[in-house]
């Protein structure tokens, strides 16, 4: 949610298990193959890249909301960021990914 300009702030959903703990992970890449882990889902991030943002408890609903602050720098315009949500308890990943370039 939100523009993805240099120093904006981007609001994200994700959507998990309820009352389950969840963190926003980013990373520069990614992977050139993606990642099963059984049970838990497939990483589609760059692993040697990850950062990771603690995002807070799902809702009921598995839903949870956070914010991410895009870098301010003006070398960074056209840099693209990917993101994708984990949950710790019971731990998984969410299904899909997305791709932010930053703009002016």
């Amino acid at each position: 949610i939100g523009a993805p300009s240099a120093g904006a702030r981007l609001g994200f959903e994700l959507r998990g298990p309820s009352y389950s703990q969840a963190v926003l992970l980013w990373s520069d890449g990614l992977a050139l193959t993606p990642i099963e882990f059984p049970t838990i889902g497939t990483l589609y991030l760059r692993r040697t890249s990850i950062a990771a943002e603690p995002v807070g408890a799902a809702d009921v609903d598995g839903r949870a909301y956070g914010e991410f602050a895009l870098p301010a720098n003006a070398n960074d315009v056209g840099r693209t960021l990917y993101f994708q949500g984990f949950f710790s308890t019971p731990r998984r990943l969410t299904n899909d990914w997305v791709g932010v370039t930053i703009l002016p």
